[in-house]
């Protein structure tokens, strides 16, 4: 019985060490390492992607900032007289802010 077995591993063996030096196994490790760079490239090309939408994010967040705090030290609270009902703009003036920019943000009643 061990004498079948015996030529049936040697003629894996040869199919393998054929196979290993045959030209197929030579393109065979020629596209690994293709695809090897490939995926490297493609992970590099995410985290590139990532980066440069939060900045983009981060940006535009910047921008609308600054445009809301140039209106705002446009506004003056004089300009609110007009619009009295329910607004303290004596205790604002006795504080000295000019603009609206210059209010410090605090906690609405809301929250």
């Amino acid at each position: 019985m061990v004498w079948i077995l015996i030529p049936v591993f040697l003629v894996f063996l040869g199919l393998f060490v054929a196979y290993t030096l045959s030209p197929a196994a030579r393109v065979r490790k020629q596209l690994r390492s293709s695809y090897a760079g490939y995926f490297a490239t493609l992970s590099d090309l995410k985290s590139l992607h990532d980066s440069l939408r939060d900045g983009m994010a981060q940006a535009t967040r910047s921008y609308a900032n600054e445009i809301r705090a140039e209106r705002l030290k446009r506004i003056s609270i004089n300009e609110f007289k007009k619009h009295r009902t329910g607004l303290r703009l004596g205790a604002l003036r006795d504080r000295v802010f000019g603009e609206l920019d210059q209010i410090p943000p605090g906690k609405s009643r809301a929250s």
